[in-house]
């Protein structure tokens, strides 16, 4: 199985981006350790990553934080979980902060949702959920024998982002590219559960929040659509990858001929 795709940077909170590989349909990385060194869980079974920085392939940044990048600031301590009483008393703002000192992702989710439900209308709130879904979904698939269980939440991030998408301000920017790969991973899966149809809906929803990873070309995952005319038109909206470069010409000796 390829490796789910992910936003570039999703890290400890609310919603990180950057662009390469993480986990979903997508290449090998060339070397998976170091690629997923982030993911790896920590002592308390959380997915805080090691290091300040987080995140995978490149620099944390919070896109529902008010006061910058995330690799700015101090990493927050983390925070012990809600007891159901206080989760009722706390407002949807105060549940989407409360987050953001969360590193298990369990427990994210649970404060998110939480904060969804009490305002339906907080942009920074179903984006945090979006990506705590997506990364809980990328972490069960990046798992022996986990893919299956990794389903619903990726399907769930798929329908949070069309539920972000129907509010009405343009998804632009690092939310963006993390809608586009999260349609992409959802596309993934349908093509693998035998929905083709579906797989093409979400490709092409990807496609028009500028999907245009080349990873298309190659990806096993999608193989079961690679016949069809309407994917074979869909690729003609993204670049071909670069053929290998041949490389340096041989500068060996030439081998002493055989002897008599």
């Amino acid at each position: 199985m390829s490796l789910l795709r992910a936003p570039h940077a999703l890290a400890t909170t609310a919603l990180l981006l950057a662009i390469p590989l993480g986990a979903g349909c997508g290449p090998e990385a060339e070397d998976p350790g170091s690629a997923l060194d982030e993911y790896s869980p920590g002592p308390d079974g959380s997915d805080r990553p090691e290091g300040a920085g987080g995140g995978i392939g490149g620099p944390v940044g919070d896109l529902a934080a008010p006061d910058g990048p995330a690799s700015l600031r101090p990493m927050p301590e983390q925070a012990e979980p809600v007891a159901d009483e206080d989760l009722e008393a706390m407002t949807a703002e105060e549940l989407v902060g409360r987050s953001r000192m969360v590193f298990a992702l369990d427990e994210k989710i649970r404060l998110l949702d939480a904060a969804v439900e009490k305002a339906p209308d907080s942009r920074a709130a179903l984006l945090g959920l979006i990506d705590a879904v997506e990364r809980k979904g990328i972490q069960l698939a990046l798992t022996e024998g986990g893919r299956d269980r990794s389903k619903p939440f990726l399907y769930r991030a798929a329908e949070l982002t069309r539920r972000l998408r129907e509010m009405g301000q343009p998804i632009e920017g690092q939310e963006r590219s993390f809608a586009a790969m999260v349609f992409y991973n959802e596309a993934c899966n349908f093509a693998l559960d035998g929905e083709p149809e579906r797989a093409m809906e979400s490709l092409r929803e990807a496609v028009a929040m500028d999907f245009s990873d080349p990873i298309i070309y190659t990806d096993e995952e999608l193989d079961p659509l690679r016949a069809r005319d309407d994917f074979k038109a869909l690729l003609g909206e993204i670049p071909e990858p670069a053929p290998a470069s041949p490389g340096p010409p041989s500068t060996l000796p030439e081998p002493a001929p055989a002897g008599p």
